[in-house]
């Protein structure tokens, strides 16, 4: 039995698979620079980008947890920051390259061997995560919760 100020189910399983594509997220960047840093890129150089993205990974982790008290504002700005601007910012370039004569294959897997389907295993586990994230997001019961916590706010 669930506490009565507790998420709906489908709100709580919206995100455990944002959390999942958050690490998955976190996965690839680790992977990324592993195999950099094995193909002799300076570490230093790679700091930067791991800084960012680890600002990036724990905003969205913030946003996501905060789902759970309901606001849809909050949900709002996971469904177009998380998975419309993040998912087209992964999506995009491969797509672009296809759409200019790359094969599929060289445009979504880059390099060969372990690295590379290791990272495109990643890759579709945080794509799958996402739309999952998103569709809970969007469950005719979270759609009751974030409304009935908006009316409870005096919010539309």
């Amino acid at each position: 039995m669930e506490p009565k100020d507790a998420a709906p189910a489908a709100v709580r399983r919206s995100i455990i698979a944002w959390t999942c594509a958050v690490a998955a997220g976190v996965a690839e960047t680790v992977l990324h620079v592993g195999r950099l840093v094995a193909d002799g890129a300076p570490a230093e150089g790679l700091a930067g980008q791991l800084v960012l993205r680890g600002a990036v990974y724990a905003a969205v982790l913030v946003l996501v947890l905060r789902l759970r008290r309901g606001g849809n504002g909050v949900r709002i700005a996971v469904a177009v920051l998380v998975g419309g601007l993040g998912t087209a910012s992964m999506v995009g370039p491969p797509i672009a390259e296809v759409l200019g004569g790359l094969p599929v294959e060289q445009a979504f897997l880059t390099g060969t061997g372990p690295w590379a389907w290791t990272f495109a295993a990643l890759r579709a586990a945080h794509l799958v995560a996402v739309c999952a994230g998103l569709v809970l997001l969007f469950a005719p019961a979270s759609n009751a919760n974030f409304r009935a916590v908006g009316a409870a706010a005096g919010r539309p």
